[in-house]
């Protein structure tokens, strides 16, 4: 389990929620270890197939994987759209790179982790979710509702 530094807090209208962010590369046939170049993103951990899992002791990793804590590039009061963004932005002169991994079978995927007190009303632009696929970056929402407490911080479990 990985445990995240911070949450982004929106609000306004029926926006009252926090989030979290990370962008992970598993699978597929890549060099976890280069990735962090690559993205100019260092990794909080990774893993090489067959190697000792850097998380789970007595394991081994039965894919390559790389993984970021991407929340830093938010600010409180940013939109889940306005974050996303900023991640777009971010990646978007790593595009080559990511679509290469995409195509060696290599699943890219921004989790957002959506932590609410009630109702929630957010959108993700077409335009956005189009700059996403261009990048090959699949995105997945977990949404946790007023029972889950706020994260807790840390590093990696």
């Amino acid at each position: 389990m990985i445990f995240f530094a911070k949450t982004i807090h929106c609000s306004g209208g029926l926006n009252n929620f926090r989030y979290l962010a990370s962008l992970s590369l598993h699978g597929g046939d890549f060099d976890p270890r280069e990735a962090s170049q690559n993205l100019e993103l260092s990794a909080d951990r990774i893993g090489i197939r067959g190697e000792a899992h850097p998380t789970i002791a007595g394991k081994s990793s039965a894919a390559h994987f790389w993984h970021r804590d991407v929340t830093f590039l938010g600010r409180d009061g940013d939109s889940l759209d306005q974050f996303l963004q900023r991640l777009v932005d971010r990646l978007k002169s790593h595009a080559r790179y990511l679509q290469q991994l995409s195509h060696c079978g290599v699943e890219v995927e921004c989790f957002v982790g959506v932590f609410l007190d009630g109702g929630c009303d957010t959108a993700i632009s077409h335009r956005l979710l189009s700059e996403l696929a261009t990048l090959r970056i699949n995105l997945r929402l977990d949404v946790y509702g007023p029972e889950i407490a706020e994260p807790r911080s840390g590093g990696s479990a």
